[in-house]
């Protein structure tokens, strides 16, 4: 659980912090990459959900608290599939 939480949430949030006076500088981008288990539930993927619900949040709130130094803040989502067991 801790290793979702790490590479899902904190991992973009210091990365961003980091490059953040690059980021502004440069007027660049951030794309944060999603899935669509982040707002739809599946059995068995509680915590990965909620890492990525967490990081879809964070995604809207920076493309709002970045505006104004002209950083750009995208998701990019995949579709996430589930073998089912035979």
């Amino acid at each position: 659980m801790r290793g979702i939480w790490a590479s899902t949430v904190l991992g973009p949030t210091f990365l961003v912090q980091a490059a953040l006076p690059d980021l502004t500088r440069s007027k660049g981008s951030i794309v944060n990459v999603s899935s669509s288990l982040g707002h739809r539930p599946a059995p068995g993927i509680s915590q990965y959900g909620a890492a990525k619900a967490a990081l879809e949040q964070l995604t809207r709130s920076w493309a709002v608290e970045l505006a104004d130094r002209q950083v750009r803040v995208q998701r990019g989502r995949t579709r996430t599939c589930r073998k089912r067991s035979t």
